[in-house]
């Protein structure tokens, strides 16, 4: 899962975590999604209250139940099950999440499954920008190209081989990396003459065995 999880935005005991929330607001700060300071912390806080369990609203940008009763249904105040949940938090629009003409999806950079570690294998961009504040485009593009050629897929293996690119003494933390995923979408389209039929699923392995945890038709 080269993904932030939406849902380790919050940590155990209900509050912001501050690792999560940092990466968040890195990510949501770059200019390919054309947000301001205010769009980006109000969509943040407004998934913290979404997933924490009480009924307070978080700072001044956050939204609880009484933001939401006019649209005919309550705040959660627990994990997302969907990453398509998203769609119902105070802050979040269809252009944000699907992407359009202006600005890319926000799907690719998210995931309701897994732990807070990213995987540097499979990160888009745009995650990849968001590990550190002290990582750039160039940085960023550097890294892609290294995971990519075929001769290095062996260093691949240690979450420790972008530190072969990286220019600066201060890393990113090794908590916030991994390089191994257990979480794994499939999007399937079925066609035989004019039928088509669209699968989305989300497949999670272990050694032992794979299951399926989503499955939309």
């Amino acid at each position: 899962k080269g993904k932030i999880c939406v849902n380790r935005l919050v940590d155990p005991e209900g509050g912001m975590n501050a690792t999560q929330f940092a990466l968040w607001r890195r990510l949501l700060a770059q200019p390919r999604f054309r947000l301001n300071e205010q769009e980006a912390m109000t969509l943040i806080y407004s998934v913290k209250d979404w997933l924490d369990p009480d009924d307070e609203v978080s700072d001044i940008y956050g939204a609880e139940d009484t933001a939401y009763r006019p649209l005919g249904y309550a705040c959660r105040n627990g994990p997302m099950v969907t990453l398509e949940e998203l769609l119902f938090v105070n802050g979040m629009t269809r252009e944000l999440f699907y992407g359009d003409e202006n600005r890319p999806d926000r799907r690719s950079c998210l995931s309701v499954y897994g732990g807070g570690a990213v995987n540097i294998n499979t990160a888009p961009i745009p995650v990849l920008l968001a590990l550190s504040p002290r990582m750039n485009e160039s940085i960023a593009q550097e890294l892609d190209d290294y995971r990519r050629e075929p001769t290095n897929r062996s260093d691949l293996q240690s979450r420790e081989w972008y530190q072969r690119i990286w220019p600066y003494d201060e890393l990113i933390p090794k908590d916030l990396l991994t390089v191994k995923s257990s979480y794994f979408t499939l999007r399937i389209l079925g066609t035989l003459r004019e039928s088509r039929k669209h699968v989305h699923t989300v497949i999670h392995r272990t050694q032992e065995s794979a299951e399926i945890v989503y499955w939309q038709e």
